[in-house]
């Protein structure tokens, strides 16, 4: 036969635990009213309302934010992400820095404003 002795600190354990466990079992739940919902009195989405992000060279592109943007003028495209830009005294030459997912890079571009520009992504 396994024996404890009881101590005040267990005493006590046991007489709370017996009465809350008494008090439980004397109230019942209350019964939880089902929520009720009213319709939004304002809708308010993006332009773009459910289009996903995409990309439309020839016209209206979707950003993630659901925006819309329509670019003006030439378009020359670099790699992913360009952070930062300078433009040579000259204006004929732009150099990007880019902060896409890897590896880090720097575009190039030469004779912007001529008729055939040229990119050389730095790494390659």
């Amino acid at each position: 036969m396994l024996t404890t002795t009881a101590t005040p600190a267990r005493l006590t354990s046991l007489l709370l635990l017996l009465t809350l466990n008494a008090l439980a079992q004397q109230t019942p739940a209350p019964a939880l009213a089902p929520p009720t919902l009213k319709p939004p009195r304002y809708l308010i989405s993006a332009p773009a309302g459910s289009e996903p992000a995409r990309i439309d060279r020839a016209g209206k592109t979707v950003l993630p934010n659901g925006r819309y943007i329509t670019p003006r003028g030439r378009q020359i495209e670099t790699a992913p992400h360009p952070y930062g830009l300078v433009v040579s005294p000259d204006g004929k030459t732009v150099i990007t820095a880019n902060s896409g997912i890897n590896p880090f890079s720097i575009s190039i571009l030469r004779n912007v404003l001529g008729a055939s520009p040229t990119v050389q992504q730095v790494p390659d």
